[in-house]
């Protein structure tokens, strides 16, 4: 399994330089490169607080390019293949923070106050818990930054567009009307006109409209149509067929652009486990994983479109990486979480050949991640398809 490990770990970089130009590699490690240093700067703050001696702070895996030691005899490096990090800590076996048994039992006292499988089980937690929180810090500190200069996007219910024979068009709307009401019910925005065709359960409604500096109201039926929504799931909602392009883009402050990115955040989080569990329940294909490759790509196509873009698609990523590694998977940080908490509820750690057999399962489980990633970003290359019919 390790020998299957490695072979990915040393194809990966191969593939990337075939298949990515200069600059998409360039792009890919400067967005790339600080979201994993956050990262692990989360792991580091908090075991140094806690006590915990760090041995190696890695940018990157295999043959270190850059290293030195600071003043605590932790040894910072920038290894050969750029695709993570890990934080080392006194008494791991190795990146995976898996406890070596053999040097854990053959500690001193004094030793044992400097490692983390010492460490009381809340410390341990949050020393764990430390990599994705400083990724979703991250996160919502760069949306703060981007409703701050960019303002918050508001759509007007006001018609750009009418389709073709629609519920609308039949009951006399027109382009240019400005939607202010359903049924009475004041309507702020084409989400809010949205709501309130659900709600309403009258064969007709009565839609308020200022058109031309005049109101007036017209009777609609709207129909209902199944539409997929972007889980893939097939839906019902009640249509009038109508369009709205026109936004506003509003200044907002401090506090508001807070409030925004923590509602951006917890609604992208949740699309994205939904999205996940839906491939678990084989209710959605696994197309959309995407590897290093496909984040090269996407790192020059938001280099060229400007600092903004850049800023969004780095808090994407980091968002995704701090999420991932929540899941309970052995390996990532979710699965020593789940460990810890089911240590807390047994109060007595889980016995060791189990751990380690849990480990192999969630690395079998990331090398079939991995796996499906690089395929798919191969999928997506041009030429692949010609090899393909090359090899028929």
């Amino acid at each position: 399994m390790k020998a299957l490990f490695w072979l990915l770990i040393v194809i990966a970089p191969v593939l990337f330089i075939m298949y990515t130009s200069a600059k998409a590699l360039f792009w890919f490690l400067v967005i790339l490169t600080p979201i994993v240093f956050i990262h692990e700067l989360g792991h580091f703050l908090f075991a140094r607080l806690f006590g915990v001696k760090i041995e190696v702070f890695s940018i990157g895996f295999g043959k270190p390019l850059i290293k030195w030691k600071d003043s605590k005899d932790t040894v910072w490096q920038i290894a050969l293949i750029p695709l993570g990090g890990y934080v080392k800590m006194f008494g791991d076996e190795g990146a995976a923070s898996t406890p070596d048994k053999e040097k854990i039992n053959s500690l001193s006292e004094k030793e044992k106050s400097l490692s983390f499988h010492h460490k009381n089980l809340w410390q341990k937690s949050l020393i764990v818990f430390g990599g994705p929180f400083a990724n979703y810090l991250l996160t919502i500190i760069i949306f703060i930054i981007l409703s701050m200069h960019s303002g918050v996007k508001e759509f007007k219910p006001e018609v750009t567009g009418l389709q073709q024979d629609s519920p609308a068009q039949k009951a006399g709307l027109e382009v240019g009307d400005l939607i202010v009401d359903v049924n009475g019910d004041k309507v702020d925005s084409p989400a809010d006109l949205k709501l309130k065709l659900d709600k309403s359960e009258n064969m007709n409604i009565e839609v308020g409209v200022i058109r031309q500096k005049s109101y007036l109201t017209v009777n609609v039926a709207p129909k209902e149509e199944e539409y997929k929504n972007i889980f893939g799931e097939i839906v019902k909602s009640r249509m009038i067929g109508v369009y709205f392009e026109k936004f506003t883009l509003r200044k907002v402050g401090v506090t508001e652009s807070f409030i925004n990115s923590f509602y951006q955040v917890g609604n992208m989080s949740y699309m994205f486990v939904k999205a996940i569990w839906q491939m678990i329940t084989l209710k959605r294909g696994t197309e959309d994983i995407g590897g290093p490759i496909k984040i090269a790509l996407y790192s020059e196509s938001m280099a060229n479109q400007g600092l903004m873009a850049i800023l969004y698609f780095v808090a994407m990523i980091s968002l995704n990486l701090g999420l991932i590694n929540l899941f309970p998977i052995p390996m990532l940080d979710g699965g020593h979480l789940f460990f810890y908490g089911v240590e807390a509820i047994i109060r007595r750690p889980i016995n060791h050949k189990v751990q380690v057999i849990c480990f192999k399962i969630g690395f079998f489980i990331l090398i079939g991640l991995m796996s499906i990633a690089f395929w798919n970003d191969l999928k997506a290359i041009e030429f692949f398809n010609k090899l393909k019919l090359l090899l028929g």
